[in-house]
């Protein structure tokens, strides 16, 4: 069972302590497909527990703590010990890191300044009756989740990633379903210049009312900055590799040496901007690519609707018009890119 660990579990795994939480019972809530959950189960060191696909019959009077899961999921086995230990120190919500795809290469640190729309969760007995009096179908563990993040007085947030999800990451994972999102990219997580600065920034973009999500490669000294700054962050190795990131899609343009920025674009004609990250509105980067190289060829990452084949036309107020239009026809934007640099002669 250790060997299909991700290695950031097994690091984890390594360090981690043991907690006597054997007087704690738990139930473990999960009414769908729960064969990856039911085998790993088998394994905790937490023996204190009973799998029920039903809530209502299965809450009897010794239940301190439910564990909702609404998809299957790999645990490891100390999930339910450090669930418990959270329970047993006053917490009434408590989530936990996770790690993605096949082989556990992506990996979700979470936030601690916003509570994500987590798929599993430990919920305490009196939060749980509050959630099911609310709740319009009080067995609907989606439902049940959502109404916990939202009314509990005392989350926690366990560092270790106990859970392991065979899929992709998507955005639904590190952001909340109503607030406002901001999705920073960072080329490395070490302690230089670069990612210091962003790091700066994620007070400001909070105090703006943002969720902040940090997409990096494998931590090198400053994943903890961006954590205990309020962001999440995401982690997986070989990102600098990935032309498009994450449903970030690049357009060709028809001239290699003339990149095009698409955030500044202006006019009634501009096209729209890429709708990614759960629909939060993203701005297209468009890079200059081999004129060999097929849309169809680009990587389709997760989370993008909307793909781009060609660079914006610029625009003035009347219509489209050509690159080589006259400065004077476009507008103040587009003069500034098209115009030649002439020098100001002086008046006499």
């Amino acid at each position: 069972m250790y060997s299909s660990y991700s290695s950031l579990q097994q690091s984890q795994l390594a360090a981690q302590g043991y907690y006597d939480t054997q007087s704690i019972y738990l139930l473990v809530y999960a009414p769908g497909r729960n064969t990856a959950l039911r085998a790993t189960l088998a394994d905790q060191l937490h023996r204190k527990f009973r799998l029920a696909d039903t809530l209502g019959s299965a809450l009897t009077e010794g239940v301190e703590g439910v564990l909702l899961v609404s998809e299957d999921v790999e645990c490891m086995s100390t999930a339910l010990m450090c669930f418990a230990k959270a329970l047993q120190d006053g917490a009434d919500y408590a989530v936990c890191n996770a790690v993605f795809g096949f082989g556990g290469a992506t990996a979700l640190y979470q936030s601690r300044a916003h509570l994500a729309q987590n798929r599993c969760a430990l919920v305490s007995r009196p939060l749980l009756e509050r959630c099911r009096a609310a709740a319009k179908d009080p067995e609907n563990v989606t439902e049940l989740l959502a109404l916990a993040a939202q009314f509990c007085a005392h989350p926690a947030r366990i560092p270790q990633a106990l859970l392991h999800y065979e899929r992709d990451i998507c955005a639904e994972d590190a952001f909340s379903a109503t607030g406002k999102r901001a999705f920073l990219m960072s080329h490395v997580l070490d302690m230089t210049g670069a990612p210091i600065v962003l790091v700066s920034a994620v007070p400001v973009l909070r105090s703006m009312g943002y969720e902040v999500v940090v997409l990096g490669p494998s931590d090198g000294g400053a994943l903890q900055l961006f954590v205990d700054a309020g962001a999440a962050v995401i982690t997986r190795p070989g990102i600098r590799a990935t032309p498009n990131l994450w449903g970030w899609p690049s357009a060709p343009t028809s001239s290699s040496s003339t990149p095009w920025s698409w955030p500044g674009r202006c006019g009634p004609s501009a096209a729209p901007p890429c709708r990614c990250c759960g629909g939060s509105t993203m701005p297209l980067r468009a890079t200059p690519t081999s004129p060999t190289r097929s849309p169809r060829s680009w990587p389709r990452m997760s989370g993008c609707t909307r793909w781009a084949t060609t660079p914006p036309t610029p625009c003035t107020p009347s219509g489209p018009i050509s690159r080589s239009a006259s400065s004077s026809t476009a507008c103040p934007t587009m003069r500034r890119r098209i115009s030649p640099l002439r020098p100001r002669l002086p008046r006499r």
